[in-house]
């Protein structure tokens, strides 16, 4: 139609080579479609690399909102921990103090040791931080053994306390100040008045899981004072330390029989071995 009209319009001279006939527009048509086809494949070729590049930009955008999530959540959880160890009781530590105070006098050598034993648990607990997530638990283990000792220095031994852990939990690595603030609540709300009754604080192994077990009289007035942040704060650190597979359980009968119970898979704290 175009030759047509140009033809018309004298633009070009129609030498009758090309007639306007069957043969004619099946030739143009061939040739259109064959361009058209061209056309068409670098076009779905180039939106294909371009539906794919936006797709990988998305999916790259998808991949750093999740690990900023999970940096976030890591950095949550990490914050939620140190405010949670920093929760230590200073109940203990106003008791030592006073009793130190009350020796100076009298007794220097025990206040001296008093204080020697004191400086190193305060130094242990503040620089906890400093260790690291995770420790070794035989180190905290002599800690405890400290802070039983500096106990029995202020009640002339007089009260029943046992503490018993089997070897192969000194190897153990595990969150640092736990079984200090388990120590601390038996002494600071147990009831050593009888004798026949005391407490006991018990750590072993089987072959799938770490467990750590305490048993207290408490007295009345004990109970109604005790808030039990320390409990909670513990067990709020185990599962930002080893997920939500461990078992806590703590429970007072009728009795006024206090028992803590924590069951921690060994695979969980094998995981952080140092």
């Amino acid at each position: 139609m175009a030759d047509l009209l140009l033809i018309h319009t004298g633009a070009i001279v129609d030498e009758g080579k090309n007639p306007l006939n069957y043969q004619f527009v099946l030739k143009n048509i061939y040739r259109g479609l064959y361009f058209m086809g061209f056309s068409c494949g670098y076009f779905l070729i180039k939106e294909r690399f371009k539906v794919r590049r936006e797709q990988e930009i998305l999916r790259q955008e998808h991949l750093n909102n999740i690990i900023e999530h999970q940096r976030t959540e890591q950095e949550l959880s990490d914050t939620q921990n140190a405010y949670l160890k920093s929760q230590i009781n200073p109940h203990f530590l106003f008791n030592t103090l006073d009793f130190i105070y009350h020796n100076i006098k009298g007794s220097p050598e025990i206040a001296s040791e008093g204080i020697i034993h004191l400086s190193r648990l305060m130094r242990y607990a503040i620089d906890s931080d400093k260790q690291g997530k995770f420790i070794n638990l035989g180190e905290e283990l002599k800690h405890v053994e400290t802070l039983l000792h500096l106990y029995r220095m202020r009640k002339n031994d007089n009260f029943n306390l046992k503490f018993e852990y089997g070897k192969e939990t000194k190897h153990l690595t595990f969150i640092p100040l736990v079984l200090l603030t388990i120590t601390e609540n038996v002494l600071k709300h147990g009831d050593f008045s009888n004798r026949d009754h005391g407490a006991c604080i018990r750590l072993y192994t089987d072959r799938e899981n770490f467990y750590i077990e305490s048993t207290n009289r408490t007295g009345n007035h004990s109970r109604s004072i005790s808030s039990g942040k320390g409990i909670k704060n513990i067990h709020q650190r185990l599962i930002y330390a080893y997920g939500t597979d461990i078992v806590f359980q703590s429970n007072t009968d009728l009795l006024n029989q206090y028992s803590l119970n924590i069951r921690i898979p060994l695979k969980e704290i094998q995981k952080n071995s140092v």
